[in-house]
């Protein structure tokens, strides 16, 4: 399921509401289901914060089943340089601990030219 949302901060709120649909018709259990809403919160929150997005854009965000995993893909048009690399690292990215939650809930996680993609086990 793929929405475009206004860079703004009630877009965390829906894109949380998105990954619950998703979980609603994948019957994904509880706990995947709220690591899956803070991931989402966290990716587009940064988006929001760090991305340099104006309020007239849009931030994509796509949640998808792929058999025992969620797929969130954030897509915000600019992104931020060598984001995976230093929340991994445990070097301060100049922000909070957002990507440090990211990565301690997620299978795997990496962020690229304005896509941040994470998979979370169900």
């Amino acid at each position: 399921m793929r929405r475009a949302l206004v860079a703004e901060p009630a877009s965390v709120r829906k894109a949380r509401r998105l990954v619950a649909l998703v979980a609603l018709v994948g019957v994904v259990p509880a706990a995947a289901r709220r690591d899956a809403e803070l991931v989402v919160s966290e990716l587009v929150t940064n988006a929001l914060q760090h991305a340099d997005v104006d309020r007239d854009e849009l931030i994509e965000v796509c949640v998808t089943r792929l058999q025992t995993r969620l797929r969130i893909d954030v897509t915000d048009g600019k992104g931020f340089p060598n984001a995976s690399a230093d929340a991994r690292d445990g070097r301060p990215g100049g922000g909070g601990f957002g990507l440090r939650i990211v990565t301690s809930v997620a299978v795997h996680w990496h962020a690229s030219d304005g896509v941040t993609t994470a998979w979370i086990a169900i």
